[in-house]
């Protein structure tokens, strides 16, 4: 049992370590979302999309996802899937292949009947799938190592 004992000792010390880990992640991760708004906001006042410094490139990220529309619900907005594109639902839909799906059509263009605007460019969307779904867009800081 003494292994047993030690063994838990180390679980607890580790543990521990992992509890303050995760308290300081948050506060760093506070700390991130803070200075992406700021880096956003002056990046944008000077015109700027990208920056090297200290070997990483700090940059402006166009973010595209779609969401339930205020008011929809679930069911109503699979139903309205399965009508335009079933290939995007199983029993129910999942988020991030329809926020992809999204994606692509800002990427590639496509035209119909009812339109959605994101960032200056219209999306054909159906008017049943414009009734349930919002399509979000945003910008966010990345970093990635500069090459």
């Amino acid at each position: 049992m003494d292994d047993g004992l030690a063994l838990a000792r180390e679980l607890v010390r580790v543990d521990g370590e992992r509890r303050e880990l995760n308290d300081r992640l948050k506060v760093v991760n506070e700390e991130v979302r803070q200075l992406k708004k700021l880096v956003f906001a002056a990046f944008e006042a000077a015109g700027v999309k990208r920056v090297t410094v200290d070997g990483m490139t700090c940059y402006v990220q166009h973010r595209i996802a779609a969401k339930l529309a205020d008011g929809a619900d679930r069911d109503s907005a699979t139903v309205a899937l399965e009508q335009w594109r079933p290939e995007l639902v199983s029993k129910g839909y999942n988020t991030n292949t329809l926020s992809a799906y999204i994606r692509e059509l800002f990427r590639t263009w496509s035209e119909g009947q009812d339109e959605v605007e994101i960032d200056g460019f219209v999306l054909s969307l159906p008017a049943q799938i414009q009734e349930v779904f919002a399509i979000d867009d945003w910008y966010d800081m990345a970093v990635i190592v500069a090459e």
